[in-house]
């Protein structure tokens, strides 16, 4: 059935409604898809637009007040791509001339007998099927240019054969190119070339890349994850995924491929290797827990090193527990000041390094250091505190030893 199977809707306009009804009544029997809706008029007609929608407009040239034309000309201005179609009794080269350059969808001569209706119909389905087709393509594109756009993706093809590389809109935005100001000369219309392409990749990457297209053009799986330099000489990361296909030869014809900004995952990557390293040299050197603070429900989870300093069993520290359930192994006269601390980081997203002592279950007093930063989400909002804690007992007793006046 086309392109779809839902009804067709058509507008007659013509002055004289025996033919309008007749005209109807040929088109229904010639395509049971089609409902035909008639107007008089050209004014009746452009009322009818306005208040229904058509998937097609049939009129005649020669009504009185406003002709064909004109009102292909008023029909036009609401709705440039609705197929209009003249069915005229008038035929002339000036008329079909004049309705062509006022964008006639078809012109097509009233004759005598049935069989201009069956024609009638064909041409109608025609254009309604284009049209729809074109709607739907320009739909699907703009849901994948907003997905590409959601998901920082551009899209690429390349001729292997003529080395051209045609890049989608998205890849100009990723690889921060402005084609109107940028310095490159860099232009939708003219495409690149490999050699221009490794132009943009990070100059310590070039190599790699360049490796890879040339195993990716001997079937080997091209998905790699590397840096590039923007227009302004900033960098950043992406991914890029893509098919080659062949001939029957073997040879490599085209490709089509995807690029990914994943600067901002490279951050968070990297972000969470500090912090590794960070907590490892940490523990390395004398850490003796590690915490995880869940802002919004205040649920500490903490390894068992952690809890049992602080008298907490492990099962249920690693189930997280309030903040509260620590506080009192803390010593009175360090708890206040550690709160106002806590705070402080937390209204800053900032970092936390505080040294206090601590009464372990045995009553032995402990001075530990206590270091995190708050991670907070786009609005400032404090959402996670991690952080390690390091005993430092023998350094503040030593340190003490150092500060006492020696025995004369």
């Amino acid at each position: 059935m086309g392109v779809s199977s839902s009804p067709i809707r058509v507008l007659h306009i013509d002055d004289e409604p025996s033919l309008t009804e007749l005209t109807a009544t040929f088109l229904e029997r010639a395509d049971d898809q089609f409902e035909v809706d008639t107007a008089t008029s050209a004014s009746e007609g452009l009322a009818r637009l306005d208040e229904d929608t058509f998937d097609c407009v049939v009129s005649d040239y020669d009504m009185p007040r406003q002709n064909g034309i004109e009102l292909l000309e008023r029909v036009r201005e609401d709705h440039p791509r609705l197929p209009f179609i003249l069915f005229t009794g008038k035929g002339s080269e000036e008329v079909a001339s004049e309705a062509i350059s006022a964008g006639v969808s078809d012109y097509l001569q009233k004759r005598r007998g049935t069989e201009q209706y069956q024609l009638l119909a064909k041409r109608i389905r025609s254009h309604v099927e284009r049209t729809r087709a074109q709607r739907k393509a320009a739909e699907h594109e703009s849901h994948l240019r907003q997905a590409q756009e959601m998901a920082d993706l551009g899209s690429w093809h390349k001729d292997v054969r003529d080395d051209e590389i045609w890049w989608s809109e998205e890849i100009y935005g990723i690889f921060g190119i402005d084609r109107e100001q940028s310095d490159t000369d860099r232009s939708a219309e003219r495409p690149l070339d490999h050699r221009e392409f490794l132009t943009y990749v990070h100059p310590q990457d070039q190599d790699f890349v360049d490796e890879k297209w040339r195993a990716a053009l001997d079937g080997a799986a091209y998905d790699i994850e590397h840096r590039i330099v923007t227009d302004c000489g900033e960098t950043r990361w992406v991914r890029q995924r893509a098919e080659v296909e062949y001939d029957d030869d073997g040879e490599p014809l085209e490709a089509l491929g995807i690029v990914q900004d994943i600067t901002e995952r490279k951050a968070r990557e990297q972000e969470v290797k500090k912090a590794k390293t960070q907590l490892e040299a940490a523990i390395d050197t004398g850490a003796v827990g590690t915490w995880e603070w869940d802002v919004d429900a205040d649920e500490l989870v903490v390894d068992a090193r952690f809890a049992r300093l602080f008298g907490v069993p492990p099962d249920a520290a690693d189930d997280g527990l309030p903040l509260e359930a620590y506080v009192s192994a803390v010593a009175d006269a360090d708890q206040e000041r550690i709160e106002r601390a806590a705070e402080t980081a937390l209204d800053a997203c900032g970092e936390f390094q505080e040294e206090f002592r601590v009464h372990d279950p045995d009553g032995e007093r402990r001075w530990v250091l206590a270091s995190g930063r708050v991670k907070c989400d786009g609005d400032g909002k404090a959402r996670r505190f991690p952080g390690a804690l390091v005993d430092i007992t023998d350094r503040k007793a030593d340190t003490s030893r150092e500060q006492q006046p020696p025995i004369s």
